[in-house]
């Protein structure tokens, strides 16, 4: 089967759900072992939202992600709040104890601001990973489809944009590498005092390049 007999021609999947149970430390679960193969065959792309903790649960308590936010190749989202701080409903990783889940993070809502959302009744505040990723989706939509980058380019290109020059703590999993900028703008374009490369293309063996690239101050 083609790709575009299977996904009816979209390359973005958006999933807004999850389970409340924990990831366990040595293995995935079925629902991410089935998105890993739908992008490896296919040529797709699934945005996950990060899942949340229940009413049940601490609030200063870690837990971690599970299904099917442990999606290796999915791009995982996480929420924070309007301080750009990780909500307080969000999980974490690792994944396998080795891939960094989430991914990236985006504005869904906390006590200190909630989110407009539409439903049945007109517009609800709420708070949600279910709502933090869909945003992320239409950003890699857009570059995707307007662009023309490919999956693995507009992936690369929202982690990059989210992570920055800044360093990373390594305390501070909840956000992934860091939170998305809002504007699409911010993605695409860099600071006068940076320049990005991109290059694209499958290795099929062992492969070292070295450019050296002189520069005059």
């Amino acid at each position: 089967m083609r790709s575009d007999e299977w996904s009816h021609g979209f390359l973005v999947w958006n999933l807004s759900l999850g389970s409340c149970l924990e990831s366990p430390e040595n293995t995935i679960s079925p629902e991410a072992s089935m998105l890993d193969q739908l992008q490896n065959e296919y040529d797709i792309v699934f945005v996950v939202a990060g899942t949340n903790k229940t009413q049940e649960d601490s609030p200063t308590q870690p837990k971690c992600i599970w299904a099917p936010a442990d999606s290796s190749n999915s791009l995982v989202v996480n929420a924070t709040s309007i301080l750009k701080e990780p909500a307080s409903y969000t999980r974490e990783g690792p994944v396998l104890n080795f891939f960094r889940k989430p991914d990236i993070s985006c504005f869904g809502g906390d006590a200190t601001e909630q989110m407009a959302a539409w439903s049945p009744q007109g517009v609800n505040l709420t708070t949600g990973t279910s709502f933090a990723a869909p945003w992320i989706t239409r950003k890699m939509a857009y570059l995707i489809y307007v662009m023309h980058f490919s999956r693995e380019t507009a992936k690369a290109m929202l982690i990059d944009a989210a992570s920055g020059w800044e360093k990373i703590s390594a305390d501070n999993i909840k956000v992934g590498y860091g939170i998305v900028p809002t504007k699409i703008e911010d993605i695409l374009t860099t600071p006068s005092n940076e320049i990005r490369f991109i290059l694209e293309g499958t290795i099929t063996s062992f492969e070292t390049y070295n450019y050296r690239i002189q520069c005059q101050w």
